[in-house]
């Protein structure tokens, strides 16, 4: 977090909440493309439908169980990043550890 703010502030030189947003999403997006490109090279998606069918609930409840688990941690970057960008890492470390 102390190099996002170091970024945000020498070498971006821009103070927007535009680029916290987009450094959040961009970072967000290489993330799940590798994660996917990891599920597909090991052979774990094969074994998702197993998975879902056996989870204590319908298959309904265990894809949104999948999504709002995603929502939550993109909610929690972008919270965390604001954080950065409006007070200090400081803070938002602060706030991560109690969280």
């Amino acid at each position: 977090m102390s190099l996002s703010e170091y970024t945000f502030k020498r070498v971006l030189n821009m103070q927007t909440i535009g680029i916290v947003i987009n450094l959040v999403v961009l970072a967000g997006a290489v993330s799940t493309a590798m994660g996917l490109v990891g599920l597909f090279a090991s052979g774990e998606w094969k074994r998702l439908t197993r998975e879902m069918e056996e989870f204590e609930s319908e298959k309904a409840a265990y894809v949104m169980t999948v999504v709002w688990a995603a929502g939550a941690a993109q909610g929690l970057s972008i919270g965390m990043m604001g954080l950065v960008f409006d007070v200090s890492f400081v803070f938002s470390n602060a706030v991560s550890v109690v969280a």
